[in-house]
Order: structure tokens, then sequence, then C-alpha cells
């Protein structure tokens, strides 16, 4: 993105999750305040921002995703636990987003559901929703892993007990590799 990198961060007392752009010259592009409000935040804000050279989206355990311009006008946002459910995670959600093709894919797996989702990466409309079947127990259950992209053309989402193939077009699973946890 010619010179400007990307970061969230959380404000001095945690009470506001940020999307910085810091210049490769080290100085301050723009801040923006994606999340405020917030108390007990623990490490909300631990995933890295995802950028195209276009935008740029950011996501916080608190259930904010984001989408600015690189220059940092707001294209769009969404609250993931409102759309979701409750996040029911021991140390906070953190799975980075995934751009690709347009599409915004992100993995949501924790005690209260397991779901790899779907984006518009230009309007933050949901595509799809894939469930994610598992039989993992107790912390098992959580993943704070992020999805990636094979080069196979194939979503990989890993958690709860397994690693999941699923086709980008829908989410529905391909394959699954599972005792993963003995």
């Amino acid at each position: 993105t010619k010179g400007r990198i990307f970061v969230t961060s959380a404000n001095a007392d945690g009470s506001q999750m940020l999307l910085l752009c810091i210049g490769t010259d080290g100085k301050p592009r723009w801040e923006k305040v994606v999340a405020q409000g917030l108390k007990n935040t623990k490490n909300f804000a631990s995933a890295s921002p995802t950028t195209d050279g276009t935008h740029v989206w950011a996501y916080f355990g608190s259930g904010d995703l984001a989408c600015y311009t690189v220059d940092g006008a707001e294209v769009w946002r969404a609250q993931l636990q409102e759309r979701y459910g409750r996040f029911k995670l021991g140390f906070g959600m953190t799975t980075t987003p995934l751009v690709h093709g347009g599409v915004v894919y992100v993995q949501l797996i924790h005690s209260g559901g397991a779901w790899v989702v779907a984006l518009d990466a230009a309007t933050g409309k949901e595509l799809w929703k894939a469930d994610r079947k598992s039989d993992g127990v107790d912390e098992c259950e959580h993943s704070y892993a992020s999805i990636q992209f094979w080069s196979g053309g194939v979503l990989i989402s890993h958690g709860n007990d397994y690693t999941i193939g699923h086709d980008p077009k829908d989410g529905a699973e391909l394959w699954r590799l599972g005792d993963l946890n003995p």
C-alpha cells in the first residue's frame, strides 16, 4: 500500500479499539476508532488488519469489523456478535479477516457456535454462513486461528479439533482432517 502500515491497537485504558495507519517513515498518518465504551478488553486488538491496496479491513475481539479506504475514509462496519451471537471464549475472539476476490472471509469458532462466514468486501453484506460441525469439547471448542486460502482454491479453517477445507463459493465442506487432539 505504498508507504503505509496498518495495525490494530487499543487506547491507553483499553476502552477504544483503534485502526492505525503509520507511514514507513514511522509517522502516524491517521487513526480511527472502530469500537468504544469497552471494558475488560484483554486482547481484543490481536488480529491483524487486511488490505487489498485500496481498502483495509480491521477486526476486533469485540466483534467489530470495519472497512476503510487506505486513506482513512470509512466504507462500512459490522458487529459480528450482533449478527452471529455472543462469543464464548476464555481469551477473546481473535481472527484475522481474509480478503480474496471481493469477499471477506472470517472464521468464528467458539463455545457458542462455529461458523465460517463470507461477506461482500464492498458492503459487509453476508454472502453465506457455513456451520462448522465438530465434536470438540471444553477448550477444544475454541479457535484463535485465522482462515486461510489454499492455492488449490480451498478455504482452510482450523480449530475445534478439526482442519476443514471449504468451497469459497458457498462454504460447503470439501474435506476434514481430524484426530488433532489426543
